[in-house]
């Protein structure tokens, strides 16, 4: 009888990588069929503003905006290709700003200012590229399961050892019913894991890390913990908030 249980574990197992490798496949020729496009309405963008009469009604700033988010869209596919280009083997570690990196994400995915991040000001040496993937995928999962209410999120990054980082994302959404089935495949939860979680949790702990849903030290929303490899090299104290538009 284990035997025949450990076969169909086996089976679910290889289905769900199967899976998982067919989603990244397909994500990464969509990130290579986006860039151009995107690039291209960046330049157009760039073309009208250049010659608009600002007459003082936030016209001239949406543009400006919308000019923003394309770049930043751009990178954001860039970086995919690269992680694709890769095999999706481990990228180098880079210095960068963990503050800096969040508002990246949310400059694209908020563009009705509904989210709020504060966000521990801190220089990490990390993955960028995929610690990148993985903060972008929980804040669109906090935006997107809290309907058209704001949404609030925090974000806080702890050194347990010399080269290993630990995260904690939280955000003040409707969470999950029960946080440690979250990451099991087809878990019955408030906010559906599906394959995103999956993707994120094979991602992470092919970087060596590790990713949990624990309960809401408030009671309330979703809050993950991440481990990952990396080190601070710069922080202070305070937590830098934001709101809106999230430029730096």
């Amino acid at each position: 009888m284990n035997k025949d249980r450990q076969i169909a574990t086996a089976a679910v197992g290889e289905e769900v990588f199967d899976k998982v490798k067919e989603l990244e496949t397909f994500i990464a020729f969509a990130a290579h069929d986006l860039r151009s496009p995107i690039g291209q309405m960046q330049a157009l963008v760039d073309l009208i503003a250049d010659d608009f009469v600002d007459m003082g009604d936030g016209k001239l700033q949406l543009l400006e905006h919308l000019s923003e988010v394309a770049a930043s869209s751009y990178q954001v596919l860039t970086d995919v290709l690269d992680y694709a280009e890769t095999g999706q083997q481990e990228m180098p570690a880079e210095r960068f700003c963990l503050r800096d990196l969040c508002q990246t994400q949310a400059h694209i995915l908020d563009t009705t200012n509904r989210l709020t991040l504060a966000v521990q000001d801190v220089e990490l040496l990390a993955d960028k590229v995929s610690l990148g993937i993985v903060l972008r995928n929980l804040i669109d999962n906090a935006l997107r399961y809290a309907a058209k209410k704001d949404v609030h999120i925090e974000i806080a990054v702890f050194a347990d050892a010399p080269n290993a980082l630990r995260l904690e994302v939280s955000d003040d959404g409707e969470g999950f019913e029960d946080p440690s089935a979250v990451f099991e495949w087809k878990a019955k939860a408030k906010r559906t894991g599906g394959f995103g979680l999956q993707g994120l949790k094979r991602l992470i702990e092919g970087r060596g890390g590790a990713i949990m849903a624990v309960p809401p030290v408030s009671g309330q929303g979703a809050h993950f913990r991440i481990y990952f490899p990396g080190r601070m090299t710069a922080a202070h104290s305070s937590y830098a908030k934001t709101q809106g538009r999230l430029c730096a």
